[in-house]
């Protein structure tokens, strides 16, 4: 209030204009006790002097008028944003709860993939005491780090849910900051926004329909994980985990260790075989000086290679030759003919061929019958393995589940950071306003609506 008489006095000062010294020092006059005495105090102040003081009067009325004028156009106060319940849905999908002044309150991951990104402790921290767009922005980020939202292609999406209980300007406003974000990633990448019945809107946060939305959205768990694993009898924990876990997610994870590695175990695989036979011929050859253990380990070790036949030594040559190769592929050099064997063993079991056949398609009964076999092989050439093995262990307890469960989504997490880090780091222009603007226009045209677009993508 205060300040506001101050903006007032201001502006009188500004606009009334100073009297002169026969206005400021005329008489002032006071209620007169008789016609007489009213007729005298009109008749001391002269025509000039009446005029002056009616203009004067004339002007400050004015000046109250046209400031109060200009209050009324200056912008007013906005009224607190009301609290807000929104789901934000890429892959990964999570509910953001905000308080009156439109600040992130609770943030709950509505699928393991939202856990995945919340396993950074600190980057799941950071979202809240923020306000909605940008703790939303800040989610959408991180989900393109972790590759679930391409920048680089056009097509990616964004779907923004509120109850129709909600005021519509929560969402307005949200799908135009995320515009914002995606112009200025140079993504071309659209916000597609919708309204669904309470009813609807609770059941998928699994609340219930009676009492305050917001209020029950924030006792929710954040974790999707641990809200699953509370939610069932323990003794059906462990045939959740297979499904979900094993033969979806870790089947998933060893197709892409194959594929990634599958160049180096191929090679790996023909040198194994190439030694395989050439320590055959080296034990078998004439000209071998040992007397017992004939194998190319251990004539290099306790023979005289001074003594070497130049047949027998060629042999030699080109066995250490392929066992420096192979050392340099697998960062693990052979020692002796155990290990040869061992590692020959292991392609015996699960040949090139049919190795290359699970990099294009690991089925679930494959996992069954080649998991621990694919492993052997990955450990073979160098891959500490002992994190996925204990993966393999079905959890007995809520905590044994809960402990595996986000040891692997960590893992996962820090996989897709560096497997996408050059894409999301890629530069890109800026988009303009008006093409932003085209380009959706050019999918309402098709569509007929930035939802109908959404389900297209089968998200």
């Amino acid at each position: 209030m205060k300040s506001w008489k101050r903006q007032l006095n201001r502006e009188l000062d500004r606009i009334v204009p100073e009297l002169r010294d026969d206005v400021r020092n005329a008489p002032v006059p006071s209620v007169p006790k008789s016609d007489e005495e009213k007729t005298s105090r009109r008749a001391a102040l002269s025509p000039r002097a009446k005029r002056t003081i009616f203009a004067s009067l004339a002007t400050a009325a004015a000046a109250f008028l046209l400031v109060f004028a200009v209050i009324g156009i200056l912008p007013a106060a906005q009224p607190p944003l009301a609290s807000a319940c929104v789901t934000v849905e890429i892959n990964p999908e999570a509910n953001f709860v905000t308080d009156k002044d439109g600040n992130v309150t609770h943030v709950t991951a509505l699928n393991e993939d939202a856990d995945l990104m919340f396993t950074d402790e600190a980057f799941f921290r950071s979202l809240t005491g923020k306000p909605l767009d940008e703790a939303v922005s800040l989610f959408v980020d991180r989900a393109a780090q972790l590759g679930f939202l391409d920048l680089n292609e056009k097509g990616g999406a964004v779907r923004l849910t509120a109850s129709e209980t909600q005021s519509r300007k929560s969402l307005d406003a949200l799908s135009r900051s995320l515009a914002d974000y995606f112009c200025g990633q140079g993504a071309y990448a659209v916000v597609a926004t919708e309204y669904v019945p309470d009813a609807q809107f609770r059941l998928s946060l699994g609340i219930s329909e009676d009492g305050s939305l917001n209020a029950q959205a924030e006792e929710l768990s954040s974790s999707y994980t641990r809200r699953t694993a509370l939610s069932m009898p323990e003794d059906q924990l462990s045939s959740y985990y297979r499904e979900n876990y094993l033969l979806k997610e870790l089947r998933s994870f060893l197709q892409s260790l194959i594929r990634e590695h599958f160049r180096t175990l191929r090679e790996c695989g023909r040198l194994i075989g190439e030694m395989s036979d050439l320590n055959e011929q080296i034990k078998a050859h004439p000209d071998n000086p040992n007397l017992i253990f004939k194998d190319y380990w251990n004539v290099l070790l306790f023979a005289d290679e001074s003594a070497f036949t130049p047949e027998f030594g060629a042999l030699m040559d080109e066995m250490s030759s392929l066992a420096e190769e192979y050392g340099q592929l697998s960062l693990i050099p052979l020692t002796s003919e155990s290990e040869l064997e061992l590692k020959a063993s292991y392609y015996d079991i699960l040949p090139i061929d049919e190795l290359e056949k699970l990099a294009n398609d690991f089925t679930e009964a494959d996992f069954d019958r080649f998991a621990d076999d694919v492993l052997d092989l990955l450990d073979s050439i160098g891959l500490d393995t002992a994190f996925l093995r204990g993966l393999m262990k079905i959890p007995a307890t809520v905590t044994e589940f809960l402990d595996q469960t986000f040891s692997f989504l960590r893992e996962c997490a820090q996989r897709r950071l560096n497997d996408f880090r050059e894409a999301y780091e890629a530069v890109r222009e800026k988009i303009t306003a008006a093409d932003y603007e085209a380009y959706i226009d050019g999918l309402l045209a098709e569509y007929g609506s930035l939802n109908a677009y959404w389900e297209t993508l089968g998200k």
